[in-house]
């Protein structure tokens, strides 16, 4: 939902399966063609993977066919693995939880995990006009996303610096020693 002030966000929190951190950030979405305002028509669901190494959103054959998507033109894309492809591109209105929009976004025809039932890739064209955080406290992952951007998150400005003492404590723990071994001197 849009804020008084103009702003939107949305929290998603994830238990893994195996009792730890996710390894893949997933929300649900929505995919309206842009020309539908109503959110309520016209408009389905789809699984989304975030994904802050993609340049640009993609979604599946399965959302065109879905949305009946018409082409609104061609883009060329370089993967990370080197290889290259022209892939049709599509504008869409994108709705996220809570109401979070995104207006008029390009997206390109892509395979994002449909095999996992993924159908839409989130990208940092997404990810990047707005304030993103994750975090894993207490083992469990909590991914925030607001829109639009409202500030820098800065986590070394939250966290006091640590003493030198402190800093020598954790180069001693990391070597599997707990304190400094002192230095014999050498007799001549």
């Amino acid at each position: 939902m849009v804020g008084p002030n103009g702003v939107s966000a949305f929290t998603a929190e994830y238990n893994a399966q195996s009792g730890g951190r996710v390894s893949e950030l997933l929300t649900p979405c929505w995919v309206l063609e842009t020309t539908n305002q109503s959110p309520t028509s016209g408009n389905f669901e789809f699984q989304a993977v975030w994904d802050t190494g993609a340049q640009l959103s993609a979604i599946s054959p399965k959302v065109v066919r879905e949305c009946s998507l018409q082409p609104s033109g061609m883009r060329n894309l370089r993967y990370a693995d080197g290889r290259k492809s022209t892939e049709p591109t599509y504008l869409v209105n994108l709705l996220l939880p809570n109401g979070v929009g995104v207006r008029d976004l390009e997206v390109n025809l892509g395979d994002p995990g449909s095999d996992r039932g993924l159908d839409v890739l989130i990208g940092m064209d997404v990810i990047g006009i707005g304030d993103f955080a994750v975090s894993n406290y207490n083992n469990k992952t909590v991914m925030s996303f607001r829109f639009p951007s409202q500030g820098h998150i800065d986590f070394v400005k939250e966290s006091p610096p640590p003493s030198q003492q402190d800093l020598m404590a954790q180069v001693h723990r990391a070597r599997g020693s707990t304190r400094p071994k002192k230095k014999s001197a050498r007799r001549r």
